[in-house]
């Protein structure tokens, strides 16, 4: 009990609620979603006082970023199956105190090893939150129109997160200091555990997955491996014995990964998942779309306040057109996903990244406030991708697989945010030497070809693809053997 207050009980059948009530648990669901968004963003505009004060080299400031989601994405899946054995609101308010934890003693570091670590006990708690939050939505609403529009309310808050991240770090870190970008997660987050303490019922998987430890250990030291080996290749010399030996054992870790899962009764991440051609479509356009949005902040980041000198806050103002695009496209994709418009949103998405990298390409020399026009073309293209994504890749498996499902989805949109920041630094990293702003401008070309490659992939992943919930195309796919995936099924 909390001050005398009984908490929800854990039998609470969360899809019977009243709609009222619904739109609570909703709205709580979001508000920890938020946060951990957030700070996959957030750090980015303080980056260059960050540099100053602690002396950091651009893979410093890679690291800073990349530790944060390296952790994330390689605990996502274990959080997820955490979450459908022992309850996700459990697992909420358990990620909600390590994330504040891990927040004030980023705030608190002096140097970047120590700020890169308390970056990872962050991430350990935004991996228990994201998961918890999904799964408990996709229960909640069992019909597939109204958790349609849910997951797109829900992803429009991430994507808030996501794209705000700029905008007000740009304020903290001007009037208060950088370690506020970490600070503000503070309060928020015990508004968060006492609410969720009071108001959110329990909910879990009726037949939960067993864990797969050695699953996950492959899988952290593949990404660890092959991260490290992108972002210090320039360093060491791509010829190294440690970069070659680094892509040498994440190609041979990745594959043992793979081969371990098909002989394993509940994998991590079950291979046979990849076989539904609509999944794997779905999980590499959210990864082509968050490694082009992770580019695009780490890169307008340098060039906003080391090329064009504004301070932080100015530019996190000039990606505000981005965040407001980015939001609303999100909540209205949430409808016309559940009017059967996924291919046309996804199509959409992809056309518009790839615009916006030939707009700041073609407009990075010119008036500064021109580069609002890519910022709204890359807003309007990312916020309408994620609402697609989800229902394709979440919304037509069982319950008992909600959070093993979440989990698989938020890992690739980390891995992304990874692969984004892992390459543009290291595309830079040739042209840029030890100063920040000497040769951007031919430094940030590979970068909008990057970028635009993204955006074009994401195009001809969906080109030929069917809309999940159009009463035409919609199928269900038969259920794996229920000895092997616990009644999972895989979707369109």
């Amino acid at each position: 009990m909390v001050g005398g207050v009984k908490p929800p009980a854990s039998d609470t059948p969360i899809a019977q609620l009243p709609a009222r009530r619904k739109t609570a648990v909703l709205a709580l669901c979001c508000l920890p979603f938020v946060m951990a968004q957030l700070d996959a963003t957030i750090v980015n505009v303080a980056l260059p006082t960050i540099a100053k004060d602690m002396h950091a080299s651009l893979s410093s400031l890679q690291w800073i970023v990349s530790a944060y989601v390296l952790v994330l994405s390689s605990l996502l899946l274990f959080s997820g199956t955490l979450a459908d054995r022992v309850g996700r609101r459990k697992n909420l308010i358990a990620g909600i105190a390590v994330f504040v934890i891990g927040s004030a003693l980023c705030g608190l570091s002096d140097s970047v090893g120590t700020l890169i670590a308390a970056r990872c006990l962050q991430a350990v708690g935004g991996a228990l939150i994201s998961p918890a939050t999904l799964a408990t939505i996709t229960t909640m609403y069992p019909e597939r129109g109204e958790r349609a529009r849910a997951i797109g309310w829900w992803a429009g808050s991430g994507g808030v997160g996501l794209a705000l991240g700029p905008l007000l770090g740009g304020a903290l870190v001007e009037s208060l200091g950088w370690q506020w970008v970490f600070y503000v997660n503070l309060l928020p987050g015990v508004i968060a555990i006492v609410l969720c303490w009071l108001f959110l019922p329990e909910s879990r998987s009726p037949k939960p997955r067993r864990f797969d430890i050695a699953g996950v250990l492959l899988l952290m030291v593949a990404v660890f491996t092959l991260a490290h080996s992108i972002i210090e290749g320039p360093s060491y010399g791509w010829t190294s014995p440690v970069i070659l030996g680094g892509f040498a054992v994440a190609l041979s870790v990745l594959v043992a990964f793979v081969l371990t899962g098909l002989h394993r009764p509940d994998p991590v991440i079950p291979p046979q998942l990849f076989l539904d051609g609509a999944f794997t479509r779905s999980v590499l356009t959210v990864l082509l779309g968050t490694a082009a949005l992770a580019g695009l902040l780490f890169t307008t980041t340098l060039y906003l306040q080391d090329v064009r000198g504004l301070s932080p806050l100015m530019a996190g103002v000039l990606t505000l057109p981005m965040v407001t695009l980015s939001s609303a496209g999100a909540v209205i994709a949430g409808g016309l996903v559940a009017k059967g418009y996924s291919r046309a949103l996804l199509l959409s998405s992809g056309l518009g990244i790839a615009a916006s990298a030939a707009g700041f390409w073609w407009l990075q020399a010119d008036a500064v406030w021109l580069i609002v026009v890519p910022f709204v073309l890359f807003g309007a293209g990312f916020g309408v991708m994620n609402n697609p994504v989800n229902v394709t890749a979440v919304s037509e498996l069982p319950d008992a697989m909600a959070g093993t499902a979440a989990s698989v989805v938020s890992t690739f949109r980390q891995f992304g945010q990874v692969l984004g920041v892992a390459l543009v630094g290291t595309l830079m990293a040739g042209h840029l030497g030890s100063n920040l702003s000497t040769g951007f401008d031919a430094a940030s070309t590979p970068v909008w070809i990057m970028i635009a490659a993204c955006g074009l992939g994401i195009v001809a992943l969906n080109l030929r693809a069917s809309d999940p919930l159009s009463g035409s195309t919609h199928r269900q796919h038969a259920a794996p053997h229920p000895s092997n995936h616990g009644g999972a099924g895989l979707h369109a």
